[in-house]
């Protein structure tokens, strides 16, 4: 949404630098994320997260897509930090409404491999962070 003086309120147009932004942000929240949760995630909620991963590894199409956004979500949850849960559900509702009016899917744009997600929690050192 974007507003104006005297022109009200419309709805932006989406275009690729838009998508190409929004990813590059959503990406900068998943890794601090996970530099965050390094410090404060416990045994508990990493051993949940790697399994999780290891179902989505498995999942098909719709099952996966749900994996894939409660996998984010709880790597930001496990930061302890509200303002990237926050960013990060908001991304996730922006990709949502994309995907339903885009030709472009979830698969097609994101790895399914999610494990190497867990090894720098399960490690807690965010230096092995492996970044695209």
């Amino acid at each position: 949404m974007e507003s104006a003086i005297g022109e009200g309120v419309r709805v932006r147009p989406i275009n690729r630098d838009m998508l190409e932004d929004e990813y590059t942000f959503g990406a900068a929240i998943e890794v601090q994320a996970i530099r965050e949760a390094c410090h404060h995630a416990s045994d508990s909620e990493i051993a949940e997260l790697r399994g999780l991963a290891e179902q989505n590894e498995a999942a098909e199409e719709q099952e996966a897509i749900r994996l894939d956004e409660e996998i984010h979500l709880k790597i930001a949850k496990m930061s302890r930090c509200h303002r990237l849960v926050s960013e990060l559900k908001q991304l996730h509702l922006f990709e949502r409404f994309v995907s339903q009016v885009t030709l472009a899917t979830r698969e097609s744009i994101w790895p399914a491999d999610h494990l190497h997600l867990v090894e720098p929690l399960g490690a807690k050192n965010s230096a092995e962070l492996k970044t695209p």
